[in-house]
């Protein structure tokens, strides 16, 4: 359990305001005896095993072993500093803390984006296949990726089904809140210049890529803008965990772990991109993440052109483009 705050500020906030009530705007809680129980916020828990009590100021999962006051609380699930922490409890933060859906009013374009989900089926040789490998994202690639599916699915309300590759989108707890559909035509090109779509909840996720190790260790990951961007740094790095923002400006959005330290941002090569990973350099480094900015070379608009540019060249493809540390 972690230690507990004992400046006159901590005090206070734990002397007026009861963990339940933070607590409940992250999990539905009911009475268990002198505590109140609930699934944990911090995993996916599938039985009640996370613990209040007012009467001591404390909180415990069973679980996860996660504990502590109210301030540990927040600083664990908002990622933040005990100063952040302190000020959103008090009311003088610009961040409103979240509130879980009410179970009798879900989410609903989050629950249509689990359903498509949950009825997409594998990439193997659909158009989404052809797709990415016109990308240079081979299947062996695409086939250590949970996160990736494919659907036939409507286009801006027409009655026809087109293919679309489907991109999960977790929060920082892994839970799924949205998708993003990248829609195609048969032959596996994109339907139309704009052909992305997102539905449910995307800011604050990421689309996981996945790097063949240990996908618990999150200690190191990359950021960037697009889904094949992301898989293209998986070819080229492939040495930790991509995280995809789903655009530029949710970058700077995006939960970190706990546990992460170390943030490599790879934004596309033009003003926006450049603009929102600095944003994003800046947010994380005031959190106590070390910040890696990697920048293309001019020719390149984006991380996969370059992937292109060097499959097409004798020169081996596994190069960084370039690094400006720090944010």
């Amino acid at each position: 359990m972690a230690a507990f705050h004992t400046s006159d500020r901590a005090s206070a906030i734990k002397a007026n305001i009861p963990l339940s009530t933070v607590a409940s705007n992250y999990t539905e809680l009911s009475r268990a005896g002198r505590e109140l129980r609930g699934r944990c916020p911090f995993h996916n828990d599938n039985t009640p095993s996370f613990y209040v009590n007012d009467e001591k100021g404390t909180f415990h999962c069973f679980g996860c072993q996660a504990g502590g006051d109210v301030i540990d609380f927040i600083q664990r699930i908002e990622n933040m500093n005990f100063t952040d922490a302190c000020d959103l409890l008090e009311g003088n933060s610009n961040i409103a803390i979240r509130k879980v859906p009410n179970p009798a009013q879900p989410n609903s374009k989050a629950e249509d984006a689990r359903r498509i989900w949950n009825a997409a089926t594998s990439i193997v040789g659909t158009p989404a296949d052809v797709y990415l490998a016109r990308r240079g994202i081979p299947l062996s690639r695409i086939a250590l990726q949970p996160n990736l599916r494919f659907a036939k699915l409507k286009f801006d309300g027409s009655e026809a089904l087109h293919p679309a590759l489907v991109a999960a989108v977790r929060d920082v707890r892994g839970e799924i809140t949205g998708i993003q559909r990248t829609y195609l035509t048969e032959e596996g090109e994109k339907l139309c210049v704009d052909a992305k779509r997102s539905l449910g909840t995307i800011r604050g996720g990421a689309i996981r890529l996945s790097s063949g190790g240990d996908e618990d260790d999150l200690g190191a990951i990359y950021l960037c803008e697009g889904l094949e961007d992301g898989l293209s740094l998986l070819r080229l790095q492939g040495d930790a965990p991509v995280w995809v923002a789903a655009g530029a400006g949710m970058m700077e959005a995006v939960k970190l772990p706990a546990t992460t330290t170390n943030v490599r941002i790879v934004p596309d090569n033009d003003f926006a991109g450049r603009s929102a990973a600095l944003r994003a350099g800046v947010k994380f480094t005031k959190q106590g993440v070390f910040v890696h900015l990697n920048r293309l070379p001019d020719e390149f608009k984006d991380y996969n052109e370059f992937l292109l540019h060097h499959l097409a060249s004798p020169v081996s493809p596994e190069a960084d483009p370039g690094e400006e540390s720090g944010a």
